[in-house]
């Protein structure tokens, strides 16, 4: 189905809209008629003056005193021309500014991403304040996976779902998407998955920003590795010594699964020539799958001597392996959308509060 044909259904499906044929009523005592697109493309809008410019601050300087339009009246045969290509997106934003439902809410699934993104740009562009109905929410929801590492999103919408959930001021779904993307992607595949006119539309430098906070994890999210190393038995001045040591005692968890672990691992390598080449959710579970795979038997040196102070071996590891990555995963946290929009887009190390 064409986007005009997907919009044609969606017209007849609106509560009260109707159409006699030229003109469809977004609301059916509107006071005015605009007029979106060109040529045989166009479509004339029945709407309300009032609610545009209750919700667009765009109308409501465009339809006051000071551009003269106040007293004039738009009708059919002179209709007040909006510059936008009539597609779903922008009729889905009408029905919005109008608070107007669908009739049948099954028609809600034929609204795609897409027209979710158009959506976005509009309400972007005529400065729309006001609320976002459910079944939009529920439409990008579907689109991102629950918060947790089992729950694989849809990669190549996680861009996307992020600049819309900023334009429409969706906070939460902004801090999931936010959070998802930084363990999923890298900052190379951006460019794949945000538009260039969503990119032009935020407050930051998302491809320099996300390259910076990316590294940033890398060595915050360290501190929420599963504390299971301890120290080897090894000989020393006094007895104590031979089984814990005040000295490796005092090496923090952090810094023991860098000498043990990462410092070794071929990914934490790879990088080390190729920064940023993985995203964070691969590379952490590579470490704990290399943790989970030492040997953790306590071992003598070749002359019977046990070993030197400072190793360290993992022990009483009593949680699976996805259990430890959801706590990675959950440490990281996600951006808040104030934080963004202040052009901050670093995140909390913490538990799951977002």
């Amino acid at each position: 189905m064409t986007d005009s044909e997907n919009t044609s259904v969606l017209e007849q499906m609106v509560n009260p809209g109707k159409s006699d044929g030229d003109v469809l009523d977004i609301v059916h005592d509107g006071d005015m008629v605009i007029k979106v697109g060109n040529d045989a493309d166009a479509r004339l809008l029945r709407v309300s003056s009032q609610a545009l410019k209750r919700h667009s601050k765009y109308f409501e300087a465009l339809l006051g005193a000071n551009w003269g339009l106040s007293d004039k009246k738009f009708t059919v045969s002179s209709p007040l021309a909006v510059d936008e290509d009539y597609e779903l997106g922008f009729f889905v934003f009408m029905l919005i500014v109008h608070a107007q439902i669908f009739s049948d809410p099954q028609v809600v699934s034929k609204i795609r991403l897409k027209h979710l993104k158009t959506l976005a740009i509009h309400v972007d562009k005529y400065m729309y304040h006001g609320g976002i109905p459910t079944y939009i929410i529920e439409r990008l929801d579907e689109h991102i996976a629950e918060n947790h590492v089992s729950a694989i999103p849809k990669i190549e919408s996680l861009g996307t779902i992020f600049s819309i959930s900023y334009l429409l001021n969706l906070d939460p779904l902004f801090t999931r998407a936010s959070r998802q993307m930084m363990w999923w992607l890298v900052a190379k595949d951006l460019p794949y998955f945000i538009s260039p006119e969503m990119i032009q539309l935020l407050p930051v430098d998302i491809f320099a920003e996300f390259d910076k906070e990316s590294h940033r994890l890398r060595s915050a999210l360290l501190k929420s590795l599963p504390a299971v190393f301890y120290p080897e038995p090894h000989s020393g001045s006094t007895e104590g010594d031979k089984w814990w040591c005040e000295k490796c005692d005092a090496v923090p968890h952090d810094q023991r699964w860098m000498q043990e672990v990462i410092s070794k691992s071929a990914m934490w390598n790879a990088e080390q020539k190729t920064p940023l080449m993985t995203f964070i959710g691969r590379l952490f579970s590579c470490y704990l799958y290399d943790m989970e795979s030492m040997d953790n038997s306590r071992e003598s040196m070749p002359d019977g001597h046990l070993r030197a102070c400072g190793h360290f071996k993992p022990r009483y590891i009593d949680v699976n392996h996805a259990e430890m990555l959801q706590d990675v995963f959950k440490a990281m946290g996600g951006v808040c959308l104030h934080c963004f929009r202040a052009g901050r887009f670093n995140r909390p190390i913490a538990s799951d509060t977002r």
